[in-house]
């Protein structure tokens, strides 16, 4: 039986951001996938495992996670037969270039690499000395192939980026997906794991009384492609589980974990709003009584009625099965960067004021995301935008994130390394604007969103 080693990598923070450790969900079924064709499967999480140990790398970033000879230690004790590595953002392409050299260290093994980072750079990542394969898109079917793939074999994977090997990727059906195998993740006991030990998520951090909280998917992927969207592209357009399985996988983490608080990932969980209204029906009618927050957004154009009046019996809904809070992926005030870049999700006409006043009535904390410096962008807009936000906190809005717009690899924006050389992208944090806007320098534009901060500070 071979054993796997699948690795989530430190990471390295700003001194202005709270580091963050949060479930990896895709390593999560892909190690079950694994267990399932007959691996023995170790996760390591070498952030969160090692979440106490703070390196200072110089005035402005730090780096959290296992030391690198804790990690090379654990590599050698695991003594695995194939390595995986999760590389998810360009931002972190140094933590992992430090992983493969620790593994290299210890062992000569096979190392392949996915993740959207790796989908979208793959040559930059196959430079990385010791990186012998890269998997591109979704892996849970085509990392069991690619570990038992003879040589001959290779041209067959799936998805599969090396030295001779050009392959497309594929989507598994998450209809037919076992469930994230949660009991590996680092901490894993019948109260929960490290991650509501360490109670640090993105976005919503719970009161002790919600813990433990556990996140799900109940789909995957989003059939817009708006151009600053890279995650999209990743992971297609719109699939959906069916409402059964996504209520088993709940009362599951309830009975084997104790979850207390529910946390719904999906990229677009109302996109399919009739099939999220059964499922939120199902919790009410099985008296869960957990607290659920979803922080990736609610589609803004479904929190209404066609006829434009805010759909307040959806939000009771929300109430009902138990939410305390939710993201609103709001962007712009702007009709037309709207149509132009966000593929016209929903009208800039709406009453964002009362649907947000809906919320905050039913005691449901509202979050908002705005997005300034898109190609064109001009102040007026922006301001528009900043404004909006402002009407927002005067309707109770409890946090609003202002962002730079930024041209991730992978998004309509990225367009061959044109506003990165590659040199750059070992060390790239993606802060500070990066040439997307033409009628503002990059400094302008970290000005106007640093006194957007200011405006929008909660």
């Amino acid at each position: 039986m071979k054993k796997v080693l699948l690795i989530k990598t430190a990471e390295i923070f700003h001194k202005d951001e709270t580091p963050q450790a949060v479930p990896h969900g895709g390593l999560g079924y892909i190690a079950s996938s694994l267990l399932q064709k007959g691996f023995e499967v170790v996760l390591l999480d070498v952030l969160t495992e090692g979440f106490g140990e703070i390196l200072k790398l110089d005035d402005e970033w730090f780096r959290v996670g296992l030391s690198r000879k804790n990690l090379r230690e654990k590599i050698m004790q695991i003594s695995p037969d194939f390595v995986g590595i999760s590389a998810q953002f360009t931002s972190q392409h140094e933590m992992l270039e430090e992983t493969v050299e620790d593994v290299r260290v210890v062992t000569d093994i096979p190392i392949v690499v996915g993740g959207i980072h790796a989908t979208y750079m793959p040559e930059l990542v196959l430079d990385i000395k010791g990186v012998d394969y890269v998997l591109r898109w979704e892996a849970e079917e085509t990392l069991p192939i690619l570990i038992n793939a003879t040589k001959q074999d290779m041209r067959k994977v799936p998805g599969l980026y090396s030295n001779k090997t050009r392959n497309l990727g594929c989507y598994p059906d998450i209809t037919k997906l076992s469930y994230p195998a949660r009991k590996l993740y680092p901490g894993a006991s019948d109260s929960g794991d490290a991650y509501s030990r360490i109670n640090s998520p993105h976005g919503h951090k719970f009161d002790s009384r919600n813990l433990p909280y556990f996140e799900i998917i109940t789909s995957r992927g989003c059939n817009f492609r708006c151009a600053g969207c890279a995650g999209s592209r990743f992971a297609g357009s719109n699939r959906t589980r069916e409402t059964s399985d996504v209520l088993n996988e709940v009362q599951l983490l309830i009975d084997q974990f104790g979850m207390k608080s529910l946390v719904i990932i999906d990229d677009n969980f109302i996109q399919d709003k009739e099939r999220a209204t059964a499922i939120l029906k199902e919790m009410v009618r099985r008296r869960y009584n957990l607290n659920v927050t979803f922080p990736n957004g609610l589609l803004v154009r479904n929190l209404f009625l066609k006829d434009g009046r805010v759909d307040e019996k959806f939000i009771n809904l929300l109430r009902m099965a138990g939410t305390s809070e939710i993201d609103l992926p709001i962007e712009t005030a702007s009709s037309r960067i709207m149509k132009d870049y966000l593929t016209g999700k929903y009208d800039t006409k709406l009453n964002l004021s009362k649907l947000c006043r809906a919320f905050v009535d039913l005691g449901i904390k509202v979050a908002g995301y705005f997005m300034l410096g898109f190609p064109y962008e001009t102040m007026e807009e922006m301001e528009a935008t900043i404004s909006l936000g402002e009407r927002l906190k005067s309707n109770g809005m409890h946090k609003g994130w202002p962002f730079l717009v930024t041209p991730f690899p992978g998004s309509e924006f990225w367009q061959n390394d044109e506003h990165f050389p590659k040199s750059e992208l070992r060390t790239l944090r993606f802060r500070m604007a990066n040439g997307v806007n033409n009628n503002f320098s990059p400094l302008e534009l970290q000005s106007i969103l640093n006194e957007a901060r200011r405006r929008l500070e909660f």
